[in-house]
């Protein structure tokens, strides 16, 4: 399972350096840094994680302070198939 996400600076200030983490309970964690421009969007790639058959929930969240963290966590939930 590869995951990734969106991440925008909806500011008007040059904004980083940031980190971001997708986790999946205790199963999976990686963190990721990246820098935005304002109005800019970018695909941050978290990697690939070999799951067991069964439904999960991604989590990704910036791991800083902004000016809006209402929009700073992001849930989804997915399922891994049996091979």
């Amino acid at each position: 399972m590869d995951f990734r996400a969106s991440i925008g600076n909806f500011g008007d200030v040059f904004s980083g350096p940031n980190a971001v983490m997708g986790r999946v309970s205790i199963f999976y964690e990686n963190i990721v840094t990246f820098f935005l421009a304002p109005g800019e969007t970018a695909i941050v790639n978290f990697g690939t994680w070999i799951c067991s058959p069964g439904i999960y929930v991604f989590k990704c969240s910036l791991l800083m302070n902004d000016d809006n963290p209402a929009n700073n966590v992001r849930t989804e939930t997915f399922s891994c198939p049996a091979i």
